[in-house]
């Protein structure tokens, strides 16, 4: 095999944030409160490697650094990169790095994001796995399946690092609920997944 797909816990170079900015859909009216939150967890990651937080634009980074400065994370673990997309769910709509087994460099895999087929709004959320890999300077893969682009939330899998894949039928094939690939069968994603 070409690519290998590591394990969660397995080390790796930074952790991608969004920090929220808009209470219109995901997190009205509470919008400071899971802020806060936010501010919480970016923190205390911070404080043992570095934390990649997405802001909407340069006013958007400068509440995001004044709030996690106040908080006394570890500012030189925090990067900021400006990119204004909607859904804060990173593992989703995130890239999904794999190693390259010839170099052993991560390359980032770029699926194709529907936001659950459960929002209007995504199609920013959809470029975050390509403008993630231009700031971390990392290749990119899109996944095709039979000349398209296959639908696939990072956090619809999970993986030992070893080979193993684990998924479920609810999740992937419901062709009525938050449909990701219409008419993809078990072996379609079998396919896909090797």
């Amino acid at each position: 095999m070409k690519y290998r797909l590591p394990a969660e816990f397995e080390k790796h170079n930074a952790v991608l944030i969004m920090f929220p900015h808009s209470d219109k859909e995901d997190f009205a009216p509470k919008l400071t409160a899971v802020q806060y939150e936010f501010v919480e967890f970016i923190k205390r990651i911070s404080f043992y490697e570095t934390c990649v937080v997405i802001v909407k634009d340069e006013k958007h980074k400068s509440l995001v650094y004044h709030l996690l400065l106040d908080s006394c994370a570890k500012m030189d673990n925090i990067k900021y990169l400006q990119y204004a997309a909607y859904r804060v769910w990173m593992r989703d709509s995130g890239p999904i790095p794999v190693i390259d087994n010839d170099t052993q460099k991560p390359v980032y895999l770029d699926f194709n994001f529907n936001a659950w087929a459960n929002y209007h709004a995504y199609q920013k959320d959809n470029d975050v796995p390509k403008i993630t890999a231009a700031f971390m300077e990392r290749e990119t893969l899109r996944p095709l399946y039979k000349g398209k682009r296959v639908t696939l939330e990072g956090g619809a899998i999970d993986v030992n690092g070893s080979g193993t894949l684990l998924c479920t039928e609810e999740c992937l094939m419901d062709n009525n609920v938050q449909v990701r690939n219409a008419d993809y069968t078990k072996k379609d994603y079998e396919k896909v997944f090797e």
